[in-house]
């Protein structure tokens, strides 16, 4: 699932399919976040 924090940033959040129905998610819901396993990459990366 694609999220757009307020200042604009966007983040990848991963949730089972079951998970997602339960919660009934509209776009443009807001919805508040709580990261278990964050991970970061830096911008501009390569391999």
């Amino acid at each position: 699932m694609e999220l757009r924090l307020d200042d604009g940033q966007e983040l990848m959040a991963h949730l089972s399919r079951e998970r997602f129905d339960e919660l009934r998610l509209e776009p443009q819901q807001q919805v508040f976040i709580k990261p278990r396993e964050a991970k970061s990459f830096p911008l501009y990366y390569s391999i």
